[in-house]
């Protein structure tokens, strides 16, 4: 595998899963990206086995490949480099990856691709789209009241989507936050009711796209 782009564009994508990878190393891959070049595009993948999260973007590809790599490594290396720069990398033989910009280069230990657990992918079958700017609103308000224990049901904020609105609700066992907004034009068939890990509330906060499609995997 080998591909090269400019650093503010895989550093973006980076800055996204560096907030997910396992970092205590429970299982050593759980601390690796799993990066997959083909075409004209490379995607990035990375998981704690609670929360997924799946990227990709344009770059030059060279040669196609999949690998894993350290999460934080890989993020310190890029973070690093003078901007505006292209940086390169290199899958070699021997399970590293080569990572040159300028006169900078890294080489990385990586694990096998077939080492990585699955990413469950997202059907997105229900066509529902939220505006982030309000979601991220709604999670300011009712992130202070989520706690960090081993009851899943208090580690997170229960999402309720209706009609034309959607709510959020968390607690820690004392506290009660609730917060609710209007969403014009979504019409649902059923009342949807999840809870969403405090993790993934996190990460939500980050982004800066303009909306995010919501789906829900009943199965699971």
């Amino acid at each position: 595998m080998k591909f090269s782009i400019q650093k503010k564009d895989i550093f973006t994508e980076l800055q996204l899963l560096h907030g997910i990878v396992e970092k205590r190393n429970t299982m050593p891959i759980l601390a690796n990206i799993l990066v997959s070049a083909s075409g004209s595009e490379v995607e990035l993948k990375g998981t704690d086995l609670e929360v997924g999260l799946k990227t990709h973007f344009p770059a030059k590809v060279e040669e196609e490949g999949s690998i894993t790599i350290s999460g934080r490594k890989v993020f310190e290396i890029v973070k690093s480099l003078p901007d505006g720069k292209t940086v390169t990398f290199k899958e070699s033989k021997d399970l590293t990856m080569e990572i040159t910009s300028g006169a900078s280069e890294f080489k990385v230990l990586c694990l096998p691709k077939e080492d990585y657990p699955q990413v469950p992918e997202p059907k997105f079958e229900k066509n529902i789209v939220l505006p982030l700017d309000k979601f991220q609103e709604m999670i300011d308000r009712v992130y202070y009241a989520i706690t960090q224990e081993q009851r899943y049901y208090l580690s997170g904020a229960l999402l309720i989507l209706k009609d034309n609105s959607m709510e959020l609700v968390s607690t820690d066992g004392h506290r009660l936050a609730y917060t609710s907004s209007a969403i014009e034009k979504m019409k649902l068939s059923n009342e949807i009711r999840a809870i969403v890990a405090k993790k993934t509330l996190s990460e939500l906060r980050k982004f800066e796209d303009d909306s995010i499609e919501f789906d829900l995997d009943e199965s699971n």
